[in-house]
C-alpha cells in the first residue's frame, strides 16, 4: 500500500523479520501490562518466545513526481542490531556505496 505525501509517493516494503535483542518488557521497562496486552491484540504475531519481540523492518520506496524512484535506507541506524541487510537487498542491488537506488518508471 502506497501513501501521498505531498507531491510525492511513499510505499513500505517488508525487507526481512527479525527479533530484537533482548527482552521486550526489558528493552520498555515503563510499559504497562495493560499496554502490552494492547500491543499483543494489534500484532499478535510480534510477541516472541521467552518475552522477545518480532518485528518487520521495512525499506522505503518514494517515487518522485518527475517518475524517479529511491528505495532505502541502507545503512540506517537500525542497522546495527537489526537482521540487515534483508531480502530486497538481495533481489535490488545497489551501488557499493550503500547508497539508495534510482529507477526510472517505464
Amino acid at each position: 500500500m502506497a501513501r501521498d505525501a505531498g507531491r510525492h509517493e511513499v510505499a513500505a516494503l517488508l525487507d526481512t523479520r527479525g527479533t530484537l535483542p533482548g527482552t521486550r518488557t526489558g528493552r520498555f521497562a515503563d510499559a504497562t501490562e495493560a499496554a502490552w496486552e494492547r500491543a499483543d491484540r494489534i500484532d499478535p504475531r510480534a510477541a516472541g518466545p521467552d518475552g522477545t519481540w518480532r518485528l518487520n523492518f521495512c525499506c522505503y520506496a518514494v517515487r518522485r513526481p518527475d517518475g524517479r524512484v529511491r528505495v532505502g535506507p541502507f545503512g540506517s541506524p537500525p542497522s546495527g542490531w537489526a537482521p540487515v541487510p534483508g531480502r530486497l537487498r538481495r533481489v535490488s542491488p545497489t551501488p557499493a556505496s550503500g547508497r539508495t537506488t534510482s529507477t526510472r518508471r517505464s
